[in-house]
């Protein structure tokens, strides 16, 4: 009887572990997902609901390489309206380099999706978007020579966009133009 009080006991804890977990990431199922690859590896965005309801959906970035079942994160970002799933904000430059952006987020990798790394304009000291007048990221152009530069869409839309960061090093690294 013990031991069936017991297995009881760790099933239960394990569900309410499972459960706690879940709960916490805040994500739901699935909503959309779209994929763009290479000849060496892929990259996806995912659009879930919120499970708790504040913001609406999650938008989860993640690569593998090709044969690969693993997904390994990327960077993920909460937004409060369902808006086209960025596809077109995931490119490849070359088959080592690949890069993505979506709101103040941007992501490269230059070992074929193995490590990346993530810049947020909005979290950082040096490019404040309100000080800089951006709202978020517009587009991004990335050359084979690792030079590029990053459009931004400014707070006022009627005024239209303007290019604030370039960079040498494929986006590991951005300088503000002054």
């Amino acid at each position: 009887m013990r031991i069936k009080r017991a297995v009881l006991f760790v099933g239960l804890l394990i569900a309410a572990t499972w459960l706690l977990q879940s709960l916490m990431l805040g994500q739901g199922p699935v909503l959309e997902k779209g994929e763009v690859s290479n000849s060496k590896f892929t990259i996806r965005v995912e659009r879930r609901s919120d499970l708790y309801g504040v913001m609406h959906y999650w938008y989860l970035f993640s690569s593998a390489q090709k044969g690969d079942w693993r997904w390994h994160k990327i960077t993920k970002h909460l937004l409060g309206e369902a808006v086209e799933l960025p596809t077109k904000q995931l490119r490849f430059v070359g088959t080592d380099v690949g890069y993505l952006f979506f709101q103040l987020k941007y992501a490269v990798t230059v070992d074929a999706g193995e490590t990346w790394s993530v810049f947020d304009f909005g979290d950082n000291g040096s490019f404040k978007p309100e000080l800089l007048d951006y709202s978020r990221i517009s587009d991004v152009q990335i050359s084979p020579d690792g030079t590029g530069h990053v459009l931004m869409f400014r707070y006022d839309m009627t005024q239209g966009q303007s290019i604030k960061f370039f960079t040498t090093d494929f986006g590991q690294h951005w300088n503000l133009i002054k």
